[in-house]
């Protein structure tokens, strides 16, 4: 229509009729919405980029703190794992230490150590110097009945022989509150044959003065009774063994023979024989009469 205009009327009342057909105005609007809309994409776009930049920016400088933390936890995990070493290897040294102690103690003492555990296994801890100790198999059997429930918790002593080879043990077992015991045989034999001696010693010397109608008895530092005879005993209507190990305060009637142990002070003190021509004793005879059977 504009190009018609332009032919059938001229330049100018076309370029009137271009005016007042509003076409500028509207491509004035489009270029006013278009810079406005171009305006608008360049802000969302600087937006973005500062986004962008903002996030690889906080994405660097979390890779950088992550690094270092992998870095400080493989630092600190390396220094752990040496540290662990160190003490690991102070605690082998410490107990292969305490181990060769232990051993050298079981070596040293002359008792036989046994383990018993809590399947009634037994194993031998020490090897004594000698060749006399009894095996676990041949101590088995008394160590299982010393196992009873009431001796679980205390220890338990006693004496054992081993007829093959006419030997005698002192036998301890001590729990070690972990569910298992520990044995402890100690060779008494020699101790015991000197014990059976002096018990022999004391029932010959017991004959001895028995047949002595002297009054004879000895007496320690702490004034006890240590030995007596027949005659002395019968002074009290009283058997020896119940005189023996007692004072003459803990015994009734012992008052009557005060005049006997006159004189001890002085041979504590070192005067060696004291002698008395005469000792008077007062005493009353009891006569008790036998009840009538029917």
């Amino acid at each position: 229509g504009n190009i018609q205009a332009r032919r059938d009327s001229g330049l100018l009342p076309a370029a009137e009729r271009l005016k007042q057909a509003g076409g500028k105005q509207i491509m004035d609007n489009l270029r006013a919405l278009l810079d406005a809309v171009e305006r608008r994409e360049r802000q969302h776009l600087s937006t973005a980029n500062r986004a962008v930049v903002d996030t690889i920016e906080h994405s660097r400088r979390l890779a950088l703190i992550g690094s270092l933390m992998v870095a400080a936890l493989f630092f600190a995990a390396i220094w752990a794992i040496r540290r662990n070493l160190r003490i690991r290897q102070a605690l082998t040294a410490k107990a292969q230490a305490n181990e060769a102690r232990l051993g050298a103690l079981l070596q040293a003492i002359p008792d036989n150590l046994y383990a018993i555990d809590s399947q009634h296994r037994i194993t031998a801890l020490s090897q004594p110097h000698n060749s006399r100790a009894p095996a676990p198999e041949a101590i088995e059997p008394l160590l299982v009945s010393l196992l009873q429930p009431e001796h679980s918790l205390q220890m338990h002593q006693t004496t054992w022989c081993e007829m093959d080879r006419q030997r005698t043990f002192e036998v301890r077992l001590v729990p070690t509150g972990l569910g298992d015991h520990l044995a402890i045989a100690r060779d008494v034999t020699e101790l015991q044959r000197s014990r059976d001696t002096l018990e022999d010693q004391k029932v010959f010397l017991r004959r001895v003065v028995d047949t002595d109608e002297n009054l004879i008895f000895v007496r320690d530092e702490q004034g006890r009774f240590v030995l007596c005879n027949g005659a002395f005993a019968a002074l009290l209507d009283m058997l020896p063994d119940a005189i023996e190990g007692r004072r003459a305060e803990e015994i009734t009637g012992a008052e009557r023979l005060l005049p006997l142990l006159q004189g001890e002070a002085e041979l504590l003190c070192g005067s060696g024989e004291l002698r008395i021509t005469e000792v008077g004793l007062t005493l009353s005879l009891i006569h008790i009469s036998e009840p009538t059977r029917p």
